[in-house]
């Protein structure tokens, strides 16, 4: 179910695509609502959209602030770009806000990951991959707030603001969406690439790492990888030494670090069948959008793809 929340009837379920748009959700989340309506298994998700952040920052009153760092970007200051940081961080979200949070998390049995939604992330010429903030495991309304304040908060780092400005065509302020996902518990997950991201050839590239694919994603875990050519065929696999994986455990939104047993540490992540499936759905995803993709997966216990 993907639902996106609107400040004045509270939170909608999508039905329609052409109800929503890339400006509303960002990138990402439009994506994500693209592929559940598709029929693929996304975990069920709840977007704040791009006006509840302009909301906010007006009801903040940041929006003069931001406005002067955005008519020079080059010149703009990490004390300047800090402080509007720090104001986002100390905010609090509208009861209206919170109350539709409440709402999505009610059913949740674990936690929720919250992810930045950036319109100028994700996009064809823009990946912005690593520069603004995401959160797993959070744990209630008190933790997802938080961490929403914190995604949009990253859009004002000295880093994530100069790649933002490149990417705008504008002075126009930097905005961001926020997607709220319930969190799946992967047994196995990782990235599936469906051109080689090295050589370029044609060929689709998994690489997959026991539990949540965090530690690869910050490359402090080495994967498995897998090199499959058009045909499916196995090319190449390289098994990595799995020594540690992340868990998600207990009521905290930090994700713990445990010791692979040693009887699991050299065999794949994967089994040749669970392989081809991410392999077919990854091929159904790149003929969707008419070109080669790299797109996060998860496999939970009970061998579901999301």
């Amino acid at each position: 179910m993907f639902l996106v929340f609107n400040e004045e009837s509270g939170i909608q379920s999508v039905s329609d695509i052409d109800s929503v748009s890339p400006a509303q959700l960002g990138i990402k989340a439009y994506r994500c609502c693209q592929l559940s309506l598709g029929g693929l298994s996304v975990p069920r998700s709840l977007v704040l959209p791009v006006s509840v952040y302009d909301t906010h920052i007006h009801r903040v009153g940041l929006q003069d602030q931001m406005d002067a760092v955005c008519q020079d970007p080059d010149t703009a200051s990490s004390t300047e770009l800090d402080a509007i940081r720090h104001r986002i961080q100390d905010s609090a979200l509208s009861q209206d806000v919170l109350a539709g949070i409440s709402l999505f998390v009610r059913p949740l049995i674990g936690g929720a990951a919250v992810r930045s939604s950036a319109l100028t992330e994700d996009t064809s010429l823009w990946s912005a991959a690593g520069q603004y903030a995401t959160y797993l495991n959070c744990r209630g309304v008190s933790q997802i707030e938080k961490a929403v304040l914190a995604c949009w908060s990253s859009l004002w780092t000295s880093h994530a603001f100069a790649y933002g400005a490149r990417a705008m065509t504008d002075t126009a302020r930097p905005s961001m969406a926020v997607l709220v996902m319930e969190m799946v518990e992967p047994a196995t997950s990782g990235v599936v690439f469906t051109e080689n991201p090295v050589t370029g050839a044609d060929e689709i590239v998994i690489e997959a790492v026991w539990g949540p694919s965090a530690g690869l994603v910050s490359g402090e875990m080495n994967p498995d990888r897998l090199v499959f050519d058009s045909s499916l065929s196995k090319k190449h696999a390289e098994i990595a030494r799995k020594q540690y994986q992340y868990d998600v455990t207990g009521d905290s939104s930090q994700l713990n670090k445990t010791e692979v047993p040693l009887e699991r540490q050299e065999i794949p992540a994967l089994s040749d069948e669970q392989a081809i499936h991410i392999c077919t759905t990854a091929k159904t995803i790149s003929s969707f959008y008419g070109r080669a993709q790299d797109i996060e997966w998860a496999m939970d216990k009970e061998g579901l793809l999301w």
